[in-house]
């Protein structure tokens, strides 16, 4: 793995351009007064002081909400899913050791918080996209290899993703899941929590 590291360096000057130099501009800002330079910088606590009034607090506490929710939706999709995977078939398991996954050995518990891992590294810090992804969001195998033979070209049907069996098979599973994604959006729209969505799936 010693000669893979390089592949890391676009990857940190990136990060370090988009997220830490903002930041540093970020605590810059809340801590200086409005219309400083560069060079004639005046500290200030009164930024803070804004945090009480209505229009931040608001976006404060609406960033809160979508950050919590963001972390269920993530939580009741990813976990799920990664143990399904855990449990899957061996041909799914041999295709996911040949990109490269470290699933359990018999006998082991399934881990699925490593394998989320995995993913996201994959997501990360990979030059392809992982295009086995497909396996984690429940697409068939035969489609998920199909597209990577491919190259997401000369598939046979596309829906919620692109097919490469039986095209009427395909269509058919597609008109389905389209319908169950207009009931869930009916009733997240009436109000249903997604935690309880969740349960009814």
């Amino acid at each position: 793995m010693k000669q893979f590291k390089h592949l890391i360096k676009p990857y940190i000057i990136w990060a370090s351009i988009l997220i830490v130099v903002p930041l540093i501009l970020i605590v810059l800002y809340a801590f200086t007064s409005d219309g400083n330079e560069v060079l004639t910088l005046h500290f200030t606590w009164a930024n803070f002081a804004k945090f009480l009034e209505t229009t931040y607090l608001s976006v404060i506490l609406k960033s809160f909400r979508l950050g919590i929710l963001t972390t269920l939706i993530c939580l009741v999709c990813g976990y799920p899913l990664a143990y399904i995977i855990s449990k899957y078939s061996e041909k799914v398991q041999s295709f996911l050791r040949q990109e490269g996954y470290r699933l359990p050995e018999a006998g082991e518990a399934p881990d699925v918080g490593n394998m989320l891992t995995q993913l996201s590294r994959k997501l990360c810090c990979s030059a392809e996209f992982p295009h086995e992804i497909g396996v984690f969001l429940g697409y068939p195998l035969g489609d998920v290899v199909g597209f990577i033979e491919n190259r997401g070209k000369n598939f046979t049907c596309c829906g919620c993703w692109k097919s490469y069996g039986d095209p009427d098979a395909a269509q058919k599973h597609f008109d389905q899941l389209s319908k169950c994604t207009a009931v869930y959006l009916r009733l997240f729209h009436s109000g249903t929590p997604i935690l309880r969505l969740a349960v009814a799936a």
